[in-house]
């Protein structure tokens, strides 16, 4: 019983030596059909030729001493560049729309950038300006510690 159980590995071993020898004869006979005896070709030598002319390219291409394969390296400068200094934003100040000028409750109303606003009393802001004075025919407002006397064109 011992032998049954090793016959289908021997089997297996035995066709498959067969298999090899017909296809290695095979070969050889349409090798020997296509490619007459006297030329000699050997396609290992010519993809060894091919490779070493695109090296000598590649070499030649390339500075001596740098990896082809990486950035050239950038070289850094030594002096720190200077920035130019930014140029000052002009500050538009509001046009008044509205003065009501009373003795108890004066109001007025501004307009920025397009905007207008509501009615606005002494201490209170739109879009950044603050109301600081009102007075009978204008009023000062102010902005980022600036302050700009408006009045009705």
């Amino acid at each position: 019983m011992s032998g049954a159980r090793y016959l289908p590995g021997v089997l297996v071993v035995v066709t498959g030596l067969f298999l090899a020898v017909q296809a290695w004869s095979a070969y050889g006979a349409a090798r020997s059909e296509v490619i007459p005896p006297e030329v000699s070709v050997d396609p290992a030598s010519d993809a060894l030729q091919a490779a070493r002319a695109a090296d000598a390219g590649l070499a030649a291409a390339t500075e001596p001493g740098r990896d082809p394969l990486h950035a050239k390296p950038v070289p850094r400068r030594s002096t720190p560049t200077r920035r130019a200094e930014p140029k000052p934003i002009r500050i538009v100040p509001p046009t008044l729309s509205m003065l009501l000028v009373d003795t108890v409750n004066p109001v007025i109303q501004i307009v920025v950038d397009g905007q207008r606003s509501g009615s606005l009393k002494v201490g209170d802001s739109f879009r950044g300006w603050t109301v600081d004075v009102i007075m009978s025919n204008a009023a000062m407002v102010s902005k980022d510690n600036k302050s700009y006397r408006i009045s009705l064109n």
